[in-house]
């Protein structure tokens, strides 16, 4: 399936070497007399304008591929610093977008012959070949702008190509570059094909400019055309080898950054009524009633009671499992939130500590105090954790593999929430040769269905509880030649644990070798010889009150736990990290062949646990050695008299 790579391998590569052919048969379509002979029976220059026909499509088909305006479109918005380095790119910048734009215009001219060739006014064509390549102004000569191009793609500064100037760029601007809509690698890679193809569009013209004036009796210019011809094949296997000097070790993985506001439903969702923090007297934990021990002592209880009817008969019970008891101080203000996802909006203590936002602005403030029993024991008002199953509870997670149909492959996945259980949805569709995707055949596939009946008692769901409540961080990639074609989460040593289906692919032709699929999974656990470490969320916030932008900050063979918001700033009320619901999806849509699970956050707040993906690995495709003499003989050339 994942086949060696070879020269022909890819398009863009194919497509210099067929050129380079065609042009080669069509000067000795020319320059032979028999040949010519048969040309001149015909009309020569309709004739060569057909024998490059087939090349102008599949030039055509590249650039479809590419989608260049999504790619000038990210490279326009490089949020580059330090300002002496943003100046430096975007004078390159603007100057091979302006090579790219004039090689352009010029380049629709020849489509608009090549599509009409016995319609053609030749003294049009005259003239456009004129200006192409006698032009007295030297920056109007094509042969000058395939020049400038090629300077401007491997000398950038003294130590420079234009692909290691933005491989610095990423790795030292990789948080700024937040918002792209592909993956460093495939940008390169993409950037890599505008540029070829614009090198392909103007070699093209500037040969066909020597051919019509040959034809047209204004000198030889065979000469010419050899010098053209040398400079083509060095200067296009320079630019290649300069991308592959620095493609491999681009980043593949491709993540959604913070969006500019958050909405819950649209770009977080989070898990609610799991643990809560909650107001408990020591009186109710115990069977007997007592307030023998300290409010530390309580790291696990139950409810068992309500003593005298006192705060306990004002506020919601708790429904479970009573954890992680501290004590603050023994009497307090309590506002009661009228929010049913929250018991509490803030604790004010007589010592002047405050848990969570407090304000004046409270409808229903209750007065708790502690109280002593007799002499010795004083009975204690506890801040602990609530751990309690009820209707309004959404702590569930679909352990169902979402995997794509068979000859289609994932190329976007989100987490999302149907009823009150957790999904991980794909978007599938039809891949085409060399890492092209049917765009029409895009579609986000709904999850399987979990009824509402079967959440605690089906194996297909996952019940966090205070006991298992961890996500693991891993970041999964196929092996060479394969694509991904499913993910699936599952429970590892009561961890949720990311899996991947990928699938071998035939890359010169998109063929999904569909039941030779493999499941890929970091086994990993806390308890395993080299046991995955943990994130600690320290004093963790609401993540939607951080005012900046959250940062990367686990990494693979780690993992978390999902635990109330901080005391101090939350009063606990919260269920943190939430996740992040964007769609994790490239434009243009690409194979993938990896997909991870990670964590993003600032210190001192909770952060969102989101999906990544990886980019399929072209650079093992790219070579810029020259093909085997049979693999040249087969390029299929139109001979210009018969065409």
């Amino acid at each position: 399936a994942g086949q060696a790579a070879n020269p022909l391998d890819l398009l863009a590569r194919r497509l210099q070497l067929k050129l380079a052919a065609q042009v080669a048969d069509n000067w000795l379509a020319l320059t032979e007399p028999q040949r010519y002979a048969i040309l001149q029976a015909k009309d020569p220059l309709v004739q060569i304008l057909r024998s490059f026909a087939p090349l102008v499509d599949q030039m055509a088909q590249l650039e479809a591929n590419t989608e260049a305006s999504l790619v000038e479109d990210q490279l326009n918005g490089l949020a580059v610093q330090p300002e002496q380095i943003r100046i430096l790119w975007y004078r390159h910048w603007d100057k091979l977008r302006m090579y790219i734009s004039e090689t352009e215009q010029l380049y629709a001219y020849f489509t608009s012959f090549v599509q009409d060739p016995t319609g053609v006014n030749k003294n049009n064509v005259g003239e456009y070949v004129e200006a192409l390549v006698l032009s007295k102004i030297k920056d109007n000569l094509i042969a000058t702008k395939l020049q400038r191009l090629h300077e401007t793609v491997v000398h950038v500064g003294q130590n420079f190509t234009l692909f290691s100037f933005i491989s610095h760029l990423y790795h030292q601007n990789d948080e700024h570059l937040c918002g792209m809509s592909q993956s460093p690698f495939q940008l390169m890679y993409n950037l890599y094909n505008i540029i070829a193809l614009t090198e392909l569009k103007g070699y093209a013209m500037l040969q066909f400019a020597y051919m019509t004036l040959r034809i047209n009796g204004q000198g030889n210019y065979t000469a010419e055309a050899e010098v053209a011809k040398n400079n083509f094949e060095k200067e296009s296997k320079e630019k290649l080898a300069s991308v592959l000097e620095v493609l491999p070790g681009m980043s593949r993985t491709y993540r959604k950054c913070d969006p500019k506001s958050h909405k819950e439903g649209e770009t977080f969702l989070a898990v609610k009524g799991f643990l809560q923090g909650y107001i408990e007297n020591e009186v109710d934990m115990n069977e007997l009633g007592t307030c023998k021990s300290k409010c530390s002592e309580y790291t696990y209880a139950e409810p068992m009671g309500c003593y005298r009817d006192m705060f306990c008969s004002q506020q919601r019970r708790c429904q479970g499992r009573i954890f992680d008891c501290e004590f603050y101080h023994a009497d307090a203000w309590v506002c009661m939130s009228n929010d049913p996802d929250r018991r509490y909006d803030w604790i004010e203590y007589e010592d002047g500590t405050i848990l969570g936002q407090g304000n004046d602005k409270c409808i229903n403030k209750i007065k708790v105090d502690s109280w002593w029993r007799w002499i010795f024991w004083h009975c204690s008002y506890c801040f602990c954790k609530c751990d309690e199953i009820t209707e309004r509870s959404e702590r569930y997670w679909s352990l169902a593999g979402a995997e794509a149909d068979p000859g289609y492959l994932v190329t976007a996945a989100r987490f999302v929430k149907r009823g009150k259980v957790f999904h991980i949805q794909i978007q599938q569709a039809k891949p085409v040769m060399e890492g092209g995707v049917h765009e029409e055949s895009k579609e986000w596939k709904e999850p399987a269905e979990i009824h509402a009946s079967n959440l605690t008692t089906s194996s297909m769901v996952y019940t966090m509880s205070y006991e298992q409540r961890a996500m693991d961080l891993d970041t999964l990639s196929a092996p060479e030649g394969y694509v991904l074609t499913g993910l699936k989460l599952r429970s590892v040593g009561s961890h949720l644990n990311l899996e991947i289906k990928v699938s071998p692919i035939r890359f010169r032709t998109g063929e999904i070798v569909s039941e030779q699929f493999l499941w890929i999974g970091n086994d990993n656990t806390p308890a395993s010889s080299k046991p995955r470490k943990r994130l600690p969320l320290v004093l963790p916030d609401v993540p939607t009150r951080l005012a900046g932008s959250n940062k990367v900050d686990g990494s693979h063979d780690m993992y978390l736990n999902f635990d109330t918001s901080s005391a101090l700033k939350d009063v606990g009320q919260s269920t943190v990290p939430y996740l992040d619901a964007q769609a994790v999806s490239l434009q243009p849509a690409t194979w993938l062949s990896g997909a991870g699970i990670y964590h993003k956050g600032r210190i001192g707040f909770g952060g969102f646990i989101g999906i990544s993906v990886e980019t399929y690995d072209f650079a093992r495709h790219m070579s810029a050695a020259m093909p085997q003499l049979e693999q040249l003989v087969k390029m299929d050339t139109v001979r210009a008299e018969g065409a």
